[in-house]
């Protein structure tokens, strides 16, 4: 019934007389001679209305939204108050998302950068953030007594029972921090000061212990792992079902100039200058994936050259000129994902050459990257 109630709702009439189009027509104000074309916005998470985006007056400054209710003949304008408060709309079945709970009872979603959690039976919402910060990439933990999400650049884990939430990621701009390197006379002057002085070997047997109690606590409750970006931006930041491998990637941007277009009509009479993408052909960012194995407590850096065709040239480069397989051509790659399977055991990444040229679907083995 779903399909045919849309076709009611959007299609033209069967019966409408066909009329030649005319370049003469076709550059009229399509509302002249189309009407008004209503936009899909989605079923509601019930299945009881579906919403669609609609100005059919044209009286309205922008299109407001409608609904058209199961067991209605006709459709009707949603209140503002209602459309204002915002109406969740249902998602799809997105396998190994966790959307939904197992059990299709609750939906996570996020509302102006806040976590809500709908109860789809009574239509109840939670709301669990309301923060400066914009939460996103929220999922629920596979048993459904947890949510995941990502804010100020860290993944995060909330229990719903108790409201704790823990940190699971630690990235960093910058590099780790270095030590500072002894001059041989100032290591030659620390062993002599602890072969002359009791006082001094006590203080440091005392440092050293501390420490170690420093360490073994930590041990007892492990943080996540530190990791260093330097100057390169992250993103698609995301953890597996099981929670053991986080994922990231690491983009550089591209040196190259913008384009700056001229805006001959503006509010002040002056001509301004827009600031518009780089020419066709300038160089290309990259974008590096990461795996971190939270439990090895390890990060390493995947390799997609070990994929069939990494070093191939293709075609309009062998036309200019340059040799097949030679190791001057291997290509700049960028991966996209991984998606995760419900269970976490397997994660299908997406692999695209800088040049748009050649796409690889592979899996992802994280225990080896």
């Amino acid at each position: 019934m779903r399909p045919l109630l849309l076709l009611l709702l959007f299609a033209p009439a069967a019966a409408a007389q066909r009329v030649p189009l005319t370049v003469e027509q076709i550059m009229q104000d399509p509302k002249t001679w189309v009407g008004a074309t209503p936009t899909p916005a989605g079923w509601s998470e019930t299945g009881d209305a579906f919403y669609f985006y609609w100005n059919p007056t044209g009286s309205a400054l922008s299109d407001s939204l409608y609904r058209f209710r199961r067991g209605q003949v006709a459709w009707e304008k949603v209140p503002a108050a209602e459309r204002r408060r915002g109406i969740e709309l249902f998602d799809g079945w997105q396998h190994g998302a966790h959307v939904y709970t197992s059990d299709f009872r609750r939906k996570v979603f996020n509302r102006d950068g806040d976590l809500y959690v709908l109860d789809r039976q009574t239509g109840a919402e939670t709301r669990l953030t309301n923060t400066r910060v914009r939460e996103a990439g929220e999922r629920f933990t596979p048993d459904g007594r947890g949510l995941v999400y990502e804010a100020d650049g860290q993944l995060y884990r909330v229990d719903l029972g108790s409201g704790a939430r823990t940190q699971l990621t630690d990235l960093r701009e910058g590099n780790a921090p270095s030590e500072r390197k002894r001059t041989p006379q100032q290591t030659y002057l620390e062993k002599q000061q602890e072969a002359l002085f009791g006082y001094i070997r006590d203080r440091k047997a005392e440092r050293e212990a501390r420490e170690a109690a420093r360490e073994a606590d930590a041990a007892a409750a492990p943080a996540p792992p530190t990791f260093y970006t330097g100057s390169k931006r992250v993103a698609q930041l995301q953890i597996d079902p099981s929670e053991r491998f986080v994922t990231f990637a690491l983009a550089d941007r591209a040196d190259d100039a913008p384009t700056e277009v001229p805006t001959w009509i503006t509010e002040k009479g002056y001509v301004e200058m827009q600031r518009a993408r780089p020419k066709v052909g300038g160089p290309q960012g990259t974008m590096e994936l990461y795996v971190q194995d939270t439990r090895r407590d390890t990060t390493y850096r995947v390799d997609f050259h070990t994929l069939p065709g990494t070093y191939d040239v293709p075609a309009y480069r062998r036309e200019m000129g340059e040799v097949v397989d030679s190791a001057k051509t291997k290509r700049a790659l960028s991966a996209f994902g991984p998606r995760w399977s419900p269970d976490g055991r397997y994660a299908i990444v997406e692999v695209r050459a800088d040049d748009n040229k050649t796409r690889w679907i592979a899996r992802l083995d994280p225990t080896t990257g």
